[in-house]
């Protein structure tokens, strides 16, 4: 992929592998899903989407190239994933950005959006917001037969293979997504199964739901782990972008199954929700340079004081 740079950020949680598409335009930092890799996007990254926008993907902390964790328990979470995710982002000076998430991915970025607020909104796939509470599992999530692979520590190359089949993507068509679900640290789903178990990440619903910034939702038609019902008639979202959830063709991952589709409407959303930032820049400008303001202020004043000196004394 021209253009693309590969490389580590420290973090307090280890080092973290990062992809940069090092695109011209504003910034969409890409999270995958449990057990995955960064390579998962590499359809968005070869698209024009890597070359008008800068693309970030990160490794999560015990998964791709990415160290595992020192601290399992704290870090293997909703909450410690995305304090990773906000120190990358800090690390390499990025101020303004959108979060792109696939399924744990998309869970984080919800997490994200009550702990930093240079994010410009989210876009998330395969991913119901829930309360973090057996009701909201029943009804976030529809039965499926990799269910039990979620929190299990070790995995046989056979059961690898059905937890990636899963999301609807062919180990032969993604051989190192395959490879990349062997090696991840089977800590990592352990611990974080059991913490949302716990409730350990809030009310995601209503987090969606009270959102300031955008929230776009994008479900594939055919996937047979979430509950589309729930998202469409449920997730009552403040700030949903375009007033609807966005379905398109393909299973749990469609960004991989129809990138086509998909990349088109992510383009729409970077360039929605940064146009709208660009539309707040004057109010900005005109607080940030005072000084120009009153040099306006001091001219304007001067000059009528001139005409107003004439006209009382015209032998001047």
């Amino acid at each position: 992929m021209s253009g693309l740079a590969e490389y580590r950020v420290g973090t307090k949680s280890g080092e973290i592998s990062v992809w940069d598409s090092r695109g011209a335009g504003p910034t969409a930092l890409f999270i995958h899903g449990n057990s995955a890799c960064k390579e998962i996007f590499q359809k968005q990254f070869q698209s024009s989407l890597g070359r008008n926008f800068r693309l970030i993907a990160i490794d999560l902390p015990g998964h791709g190239k990415s160290d595992r964790a020192d601290n399992p328990e704290t870090t293997y979470s909703l909450p410690g994933y995305a304090d990773v995710a906000v120190e990358v982002l800090n690390q390499l000076g990025i101020e303004k950005v959108t979060i792109v998430g696939w399924s744990l991915g998309g869970h984080i970025a919800i997490d994200m959006l009550k702990r930093w607020p240079g994010i410009q909104g989210i876009f998330i796939t395969g991913t119901p917001p829930i309360p973090l509470t057996p009701e909201g599992f029943q009804k976030g999530f529809r039965p499926f037969p990799c269910l039990h692979l979620l929190g299990q520590e070790k995995f046989s190359k056979e059961e690898a293979e059905i937890f990636v089949s899963q999301g609807g993507i062919k180990t032969q068509d993604a051989p190192f997504l395959l490879e990349a679900t062997l090696k991840a640290d089977g800590a990592a789903r352990a611990h974080l199964i059991a913490s949302m178990q716990k409730g350990i990440g809030g009310n995601q619903k209503h987090i969606v739901e009270s959102a300031e910034k955008p929230v776009a939702i994008v479900a594939g038609i055919d996937d047979t782990g979430i509950n589309n019902d729930y998202l469409e008639k449920e997730v009552n979202a403040n700030n949903l972008w375009k007033s609807r959830v966005h379905f398109i063709q393909g299973g749990h991952g469609v960004f991989w199954e129809n990138p086509q589709k998909f990349n088109e409407i992510l383009s729409d959303f970077l360039r929605d929700v940064n146009v709208s930032r660009e539309v707040q820049k004057p109010k900005a400008w005109s607080y940030a340079t005072p000084s120009l303001v009153c040099a306006f202020a001091v001219a304007i004043l001067a000059g009528l004081f001139h005409q107003t000196f004439i006209a009382f004394n015209p032998r001047t």
